[in-house]
């Protein structure tokens, strides 16, 4: 494996694709309609791709780590888990990610797994405490 920077990126990518296949998903609003998305886990500093998850619908949901939490949360932390299992000496990573994954929930798990996290958070989001949701930024 090649060795990680301690700024890593989380994201999801849609490759477009118009044949028949099981796991396609089609968004009228998109450019590319019929796509199948993937998870990303790559390096911030050189683009290097570490981890792939392939969306396959409810069967990727309900294959995810941890029940309990989001979806979101879910896959971020099968995505680091992953590359942990490969370098389970690392810690202290920095995890930048949109919004989407973003979470309290999900900050505290990285916490406790000595990661930190850097993105934008919707202040409508569930578990955001008041005084962010009723600040004027």
């Amino acid at each position: 494996m090649q060795k990680v920077s301690m700024e890593i990126s989380i994201d999801e990518a849609v490759v477009g694709y118009k044949h028949r296949i099981l796991f396609i998903t089609y968004n009228p609003m998109k450019l590319t309609k019929w796509e199948f998305r993937i998870y990303l886990l790559a390096d911030s500093k050189t683009g290097y791709i570490y981890t792939i998850l392939s969306y396959y619908e409810k069967i990727t949901s309900d294959s995810l780590i941890k029940p309990e939490l989001p979806v979101s949360t879910r896959i971020v932390l099968h995505l680091y888990n992953k590359l942990l299992q490969e370098l389970p000496e690392a810690k202290g990573y920095h995890i930048f990610t949109d919004r989407y994954y973003i979470s309290l929930i999900f900050a505290k798990k990285l916490l406790k797994l000595n990661a930190h996290l850097a993105g934008t958070i919707n202040k409508n989001r569930k578990y955001v405490p008041s005084h962010i949701r009723k600040s004027k930024f």
